[in-house]
C-alpha cells in the first residue's frame, strides 16, 4: 500500500534519471566512470562536501545504495560514453 501511495504522481514513461538537475547528471556520470569525489570537485570547480551532497541527491533519486549499484544503473541505461 506504502509503494502505491509513493508513486502516486508519478510519470512511469520517465527514467529515474530524467528527475536528475543537469549538474547531478554530470556527478552521477563522473561517479559511474570512477572518478573518486575529490577528482569530481576539482574537474567540476565546486567543494568536496556539494559533491558529496549531489552524491547523495542522486542516490536517493535514483535509489542506490553504492557506487558499484551506479555505475550497473549507467551502463544498463547506456549513459556511458566509451
Amino acid at each position: 500500500m506504502e509503494i502505491l501511495a509513493c508513486s502516486l504522481g508519478k510519470d512511469f514513461g520517465k527514467q529515474a534519471y530524467d528527475s536528475l538537475s543537469s549538474r547531478e547528471f554530470d556527478v552521477m556520470k563522473h561517479l559511474a566512470a570512477g572518478k573518486s569525489i575529490a577528482d569530481i570537485a576539482v574537474i567540476l570547480s565546486l567543494g568536496v562536501t556539494t559533491i558529496s551532497t549531489y552524491r547523495y541527491r542522486v542516490m536517493t533519486k535514483i535509489g542506490l545504495r553504492t557506487n558499484s549499484d551506479l555505475t550497473k544503473y549507467a551502463m544498463d541505461n547506456q549513459l556511458l560514453e566509451c
